[in-house]
């Protein structure tokens, strides 16, 4: 009687397994092929009412032989949330995230993060963490995955050639998918569709690489033409067979096919390629005589880079600066430029209507700071980090500053990715922030701080999107959102 009722136990035991699911994949349900996705490229991707995210940060020369190989990462791994309705997250009576669930288990939180969703996969960056013939980890090299979003088929897409001065974007074109590569002075493109092609170097002896910045993807939407190329500057070579030796090449490179395009190769002006935003391209133009770095930008209708028309290309400054970061246009109008000079100062180079050919007056935001770094904009304000901390300002009212950080609050701000806006809001801001543990280890783990939610008194509160590992979990919890 006694092994009867074991029996039937273990039967109900099996029974109730397999109805609420060991076997179970959460992730098995999730959005839809083509819902819009949001975030491209940074630490946060939404698709649909679902949040995609890395957990936290972890240095890449702080891993272990064994850190990125046993499927056991926590901290810096990439998750899923799903979102309210109006953006917010569920956590229960402990201040704990609900309804989330790891999609990676690999490291994906490091110097350079980025994660990327097309179709049905998501794709993402991770340090090699190889060891060479010395037995020494290879720091320098990062690999490339592609994951199906149940949390399936993780697949090696690529590993870079060095690590330090990398640049990277995943892109959907004609061979499926377009992983392009700026590694030292190699630009290299791997197209991933049913299988993954071999990589591909572009060119060698680059000098600056302009991705386009496409951080929102529809299925099957129509993009501008500008948006499909990569462009790039070189040094002159012997084999270009030219008499002269000043200046450099100018190059557009179609991505999925790599058919390529020089625009520009006078001998007299040197350019240097910024960024591919707004459906337009912004680079500076340093002529032998003058030596002025001045800013440009081109709707690249023709593949002219110097005669400015207004129509396709448009000067718009006289004077040479250090950063330059384009704002968003706004309802179709251009909406400046923020710019770093020399000295330090934040910028912002006004409209383009206001000025005679869109070479407007500076208007100095913020005085004399070296630290000065941009990290989101979202309308017509600024995210920013400096030597005291991280900020939220209007680019119309730089007298009201608000941080982000408490008093005593710490964030991960000197990697590629230090700040996101994710949504088609803009209404959060994603961030590492520093957590002391429980047994008094030190810690970054994502949260994120509503920036609607305006008040000119004090730190805007932020919360965590994540879940700790164990002993992480900050001595006294955070405030539920």
């Amino acid at each position: 009687m006694k092994y009867k009722l074991i029996a039937i136990i273990s039967v109900c035991i099996m029974c109730m397994v397999s109805l609420f699911g060991c076997g179970n994949n959460p992730l098995s349900i999730g959005p839809n092929t083509t819902d819009t996705v949001y975030g491209n490229g940074g630490m946060v991707v939404q698709k649909g009412e679902y949040l995609y995210y890395v957990n936290g940060y972890v240095s890449n020369l702080a891993l272990t032989y064994s850190d990125n190989r046993n499927d056991s990462t926590i901290n810096s791994a990439i998750y899923r949330t799903t979102l309210n309705a109006d953006g917010s997250i569920d956590y229960d009576d402990d201040g704990n995230i609900l309804n989330t669930y790891q999609v990676v288990s690999k490291v994906a939180g490091f110097e350079n993060t980025g994660i990327y969703i097309f179709g049905n996969y998501l794709y993402y960056a991770t340090p090699n963490n190889q060891r060479d013939k010395e037995g020494d980890l290879r720091t320098d090299l990062i690999d490339f995955y592609r994951i199906k979003l149940d949390g399936s088929d993780n697949e090696k897409i690529y590993t870079s050639g060095e690590f330090e001065n990398i640049e990277f974007a995943f892109y959907s074109t004609s061979a499926g998918i377009t992983l392009a590569v700026y590694e030292g002075a190699n630009l290299v493109t791997i197209n991933v569709g049913k299988k993954i092609g071999s990589p591909v170097t572009l060119a060698t002896n680059v000098t600056s690489v302009a991705f386009p910045e496409l951080t929102n993807y529809r299925a099957n939407e129509t993009i501008d033409d500008i948006n499909t190329y990569l462009y790039y500057t070189r040094d002159i070579l012997d084999s270009d067979n030219l008499s002269v030796s000043n200046g450099n090449v100018a190059v557009k490179a179609k991505l999925g096919t790599n058919s390529q395009t020089v625009l520009c190769i006078d001998g007299s002006n040197t350019y240097d390629f910024i960024t591919v935003k707004n459906s337009r391209l912004y680079y500076t133009r340093k002529n032998n005589v003058e030596q002025i770095a001045k800013i440009y930008e081109s709707k690249m209708l023709t593949n002219n880079l110097v005669n400015v028309d207004n129509n396709n290309v448009t000067q718009r400054t006289n004077l040479e600066y250090t950063t330059v970061v384009p704002m968003p246009y706004a309802s179709g109008s251009y909406s400046g430029l923020l710019v770093t000079d020399a000295d330090g100062n934040l910028k912002y180079v006004k409209d383009e209507n206001e000025t005679t050919n869109g070479r407007g007056t500076d208007i100095t935001l913020l005085g004399t700071d070296t630290d000065i770094k941009v990290l989101a904009i979202s309308g017509g304000y600024i995210v920013y980090t400096d030597a005291d901390g991280l900020f939220y300002m209007s680019v119309d009212n730089a007298d009201v500053v608000i941080s982000l950080l408490g008093t005593n609050d710490s964030a991960k701000l000197s990697i590629n990715v230090a700040g996101d806006i994710c949504g088609s809001t803009g209404q959060y801001f994603y961030f590492y922030k520093e957590v002391v543990g429980t047994y008094g280890d030190t810690t970054y783990y994502l949260f994120r701080t509503d920036l609607f939610d305006i008040d000119t008194e004090g730190a805007k509160p932020c919360y965590l999107v994540g879940v700790y590992e164990d002993g992480d979990e900050p001595i006294e919890e955070d405030e539920e959102e």
